[in-house]
């Protein structure tokens, strides 16, 4: 992308070429995507499109990552092309391989995200619906954002009514992510929808959020009961939430309470005058105009400041990408006890095959405090929230470890050296951005 248009056009070329049949196009595609992520004319590169859709259509796992990420990249495709591509992604939502299924549904919700003509995209409801009720979480996390990202794009069109249901049955489900992803749709869903019976069951499901065990779920929740609120509902209509939504003005997460507050103010209730402040933030990173003194430790490159976040890009070397903040993060920050850390992360699709690392490593006093976050990012924008508390989830040591104690936390709080927050989350070629990151204090002791 970089180089001059006499040497860029043959470089394509040669890309193109790899991607006739018979020929290895995994690195094409790669390199395809690359270009597209940074030409301001991707017109060259349409003539990489039938090699690519191709290559999706055969379906081989080591090139089908960076093939859809090259797919979703290239703008001014046709709209022939484009519904060609959108019918093979919801094939491949069939796919035996879980892995395979959770590329096919980013790359929808990559698509929408795109501006894609939502006359396309409704083409994928119904294998959304299934991939919703998939056996493999990755999965069902993945189509619960990609109908999150299509109910904005399609403004709430009737076709989408098919997946209120599979979305109730993901605010119930064993995997924390899906669970927080799910309420988000659902909020989404909830604030066009027009079967009134659905949508009492929907704020019904969205109530038992509100007590959920992740502070992220419950603000998921009570963020989408907001977005309900802001319709022409009784507070009649609402049955038996009102109490956990009272309740909720209580919650230990700030995020949490101006959610609450938001519903029982809509439905007049007097309960809503409850002060939700928010707390005193110790550091704050929203990287408006540039990356503010953070960078991208392991084998990253392509670190740079884009588009009011920073993002960077995985060699896939082993070493584990993270984030690592500027000087107001660490050292003394005890006040932080009781606090949060909030970020927000999104990563690319070249993978979905997750594997376990430390989300966040925080060493100080001569020790080491690891956390495991609940879920990973998905390819929109996820935020986290992460108490420094006993009950938090720290541990020391490893995620395996014995859980950190009171006095632990207080002194590796005391004296920070060194913080960082995961960025790479597959075995592939990857990338990674985080966004609105804020350390908020605790109570005062």
């Amino acid at each position: 992308p970089r180089v001059g248009r006499e040497l860029r056009l043959p470089a394509i070329a040669a890309m193109v070429s790899r991607l006739e049949p018979g020929a290895a196009p995994r690195g094409a595609s790669i390199g395809v995507w690359l270009c597209a992520r940074d030409m301001d004319d991707d017109t060259p590169l349409h003539a990489a499109v039938p090699g690519l859709h191709r290559a999706l259509r055969k379906g081989d796992m080591a090139t089908l990552g960076p093939t859809t990420r090259a797919l979703t990249a290239i703008e001014g495709i046709d709209r022939e092309t484009m519904v060609d591509v959108v019918r093979e992604f919801a094939l491949r939502v069939y796919d035996v391989r879980p892995a395979a299924r959770a590329l096919a549904v980013q790359g929808i919700e990559a698509l929408t995200l795109r501006g894609t003509d939502p006359s396309v995209l409704l083409a994928s409801v119904d294998a959304l619906a299934d991939a919703l009720l998939d056996e493999a979480a990755v999965v069902r996390f993945s189509a619960a954002n990609a109908v999150s990202s299509l109910c904005v794009a399609t403004d709430g069109a009737e076709e989408l009514d098919i997946l209120v249901t599979p979305l109730m049955a993901g605010l119930q489900d064993y995997d924390a992510g899906v669970r927080w992803a799910s309420a988000r749709a659902a909020g989404r869903l909830g604030r066009t929808i027009t079967d009134e019976a659905a949508l009492g069951e929907m704020v019904s499901e969205l109530g038992l959020t509100l007590t959920d065990a992740f502070p992220a779920v419950r603000w998921s929740g009570a963020s989408a009961l907001a977005t309900m609120a802001q319709r022409d509902l009784r507070p009649g209509e609402w049955g038996d939430v009102l109490p956990d939504v009272t309740a909720a003005l209580e919650d230990e997460h700030p995020r949490v309470r101006r959610s609450a507050a938001s519903v029982l103010t809509r439905l007049g209730s007097p309960d809503a005058v409850s002060a939700v402040a928010d707390p005193v933030a110790l550091a704050r990173s929203t990287f408006d105009t540039d990356a503010e003194g953070w960078s991208c430790l392991g084998d990253a490159f392509g670190f740079r400041h884009r588009d009011g976040h920073i993002r960077a890009y995985d060699l896939s070397f082993g070493t584990t990408m993270g984030w690592r903040p500027p000087s107001e993060f660490m050292g003394d920050i005890s006040r932080a006890y009781g606090g949060t850390l909030d970020f927000e992360l999104r990563q690319g699709i070249f993978g979905s095959e997750t594997y376990d690392d430390d989300d966040i490593t925080l060493v100080g006093g001569g020790t080491k405090l690891v956390y495991d976050a609940p879920y990973s990012p998905g390819v929109d924008w996820t935020p986290y929230s992460v108490q420094f508390h006993e009950s938090g989830g720290w541990r020391r040591g490893t995620t395996d470890g014995p859980l950190a104690t009171r006095d632990e936390l207080l002194a590796v709080l005391s004296d920070v050296q060194h913080l960082r927050i995961r960025s790479e989350f597959t075995h592939y070629f990857d990338a990674c951005a985080i966004d609105n990151v804020v350390l908020r204090a605790g109570p005062v002791q």
